[in-house]
């Protein structure tokens, strides 16, 4: 991200307060946007996150939202829609395109009822999207993917492959800290532990 992006973007987030009045960016002590690559800090992380990874890590949370209370494969989750939620009177309707039930290059479009905590987390995403886009002036067809940030590097968007959904999954466990396991591992939890769960959690 360019000096002058990464000033605009700073000025204009760091508007966002709680109710206190108190500046979002102040309460998690970010202080820069800058991007990181590979394993970031654990310690730093949680004390003086960047703001692209504070974003990234509410990513993850809000795809965990989605992922427990909506059973689906990581391909119907990476290519969700900007457009995809649906609100009527019942509640809240969510879009996608079923796996695993294509005719070749045609994908079979569902409707599925979501809670309302995973459509708040999708309506978030889409604020998220559309403001960045944008500010980046993003033209490009991904620019209507509903998970949308920054590249590492230069000014285009993030693209919407390539493990997307883990490495949110990943920071945002780094994040909350889960403690690691008796072989000195962290767990990272993965789209499909969370559609089996779902699952189980329904029949049992």
């Amino acid at each position: 991200i360019n000096s002058s992006l990464n000033r605009s973007l700073m000025r204009r987030l760091n508007e966002w307060k709680v109710a206190s009045g108190e500046p979002i960016l102040t309460i998690l002590n970010i202080t820069e946007f800058r991007s990181t690559e590979g394993k970031p800090d654990f310690e730093r992380l949680r004390s003086n996150p960047t703001l692209d990874e504070a974003l990234r890590v509410l990513i993850g949370s809000c795809i965990v939202c989605m992922a427990l209370l909506k059973p689906s494969r990581d391909d119907e989750l990476t290519h969700l829609k900007r457009s995809c939620l649906r609100e009527d009177a019942g509640g809240y309707w969510i879009n996608f395109s079923l796996g695993k039930s294509n005719a070749r290059e045609v994908w079979q479009d569902e409707e599925r009822p979501i809670p309302i905590i995973a459509a708040k987390a999708i309506h978030f995403l889409q604020r998220l999207g559309i403001g960045l886009s944008t500010q980046l002036a993003e033209k490009r067809k991904i620019g209507d993917n509903l998970f949308y940030l920054p590249r590492t590097a230069g000014n285009g968007a993030l693209d919407a492959t390539g493990g997307l959904l883990n490495k949110h999954l990943d920071i945002f466990c780094d994040f909350v800290g889960l403690p690691p396991d008796f072989e000195g591992q962290r767990w990272y939890v993965r789209i499909h532990e969370m559609r089996k769960w779902f699952l189980l959690l329904l029949f049992w």
